[in-house]
Parts: structure tokens; sequence; C-alpha cells
């Protein structure tokens, strides 16, 4: 079987910034960037 990419993060610092336990996420693809925020969050 091939390998798959994955990304893993973890860590008391995520909550911080508002990515708490049963959040939803938005992922955005740009070039170079994989850019993650916690749905409906104003930036």
């Amino acid at each position: 079987m091939e390998p798959i990419p994955t990304l893993r993060l973890r860590g008391h610092w995520l909550e911080k910034l508002g990515f708490t336990i049963g959040s939803k996420l938005h992922i955005a693809v740009r070039e170079g960037e994989l850019v993650v925020t916690v749905a409906g969050a104003r930036n």
C-alpha cells in the first residue's frame, strides 16, 4: 500500500486559538498553503 500524507495537530495551544473539541473547521487550499480556520469565526 502506498503511504498517504497525514497531518496531525495536537496541543493546548489549539484551544487558545479557538479550535475546541467538536469545532467545525473550514479548510482552504492555496498555492503552497493549507489554511485551517474555525467555521463561523470572524477573521
